[in-house]
């Protein structure tokens, strides 16, 4: 699994593409990168590139994650977009998870309705 983290000048959101498949050893790198970026760029939006990942198997491993991404500083006040492309199906339980621990987290097949929503368009 790997990651990338960077920041878009043009839509001034924390970009974060990831592939191969999402862990919880994944999401806690992960997190922490995104958490230094955004207190460098004081940057609470995220788009999460997923459509080259698939999600942990593990249903303990995803409901783990919220508290994870939390303890690696990407907690509540985020407002993250995940591009699932086709893959909706294999990401719902992930997005669910995330919403019901009060994370504000929302799917979406392209990044252009992802980039949308963020910007709040």
């Amino acid at each position: 699994m790997s990651h990338k983290v960077s920041f878009d000048e043009e839509n001034s959101c924390i970009m974060v593409n990831v592939d191969g498949i999402l862990d919880l050893p994944t999401l806690k790198g992960m997190a922490a990168d995104v958490a230094q970026l955004a207190k460098v760029r004081k940057c609470f939006c995220i788009i999460n590139d997923l459509r080259e990942a698939r999600p942990a198997e593990g249903a303990l491993d995803i409901f783990s994650m919220p508290k994870t991404a939390k303890q690696a500083g990407v907690d509540i006040s985020f407002k993250r977009a995940l591009v699932v492309g086709d893959k909706a199906d294999d990401f719902h339980f992930l997005e669910t998870v995330f919403i019901n621990q009060g994370h504000h987290v929302k799917m979406f097949p392209n990044l252009k309705q992802a980039r949308a929503w963020i910007s709040g368009s």
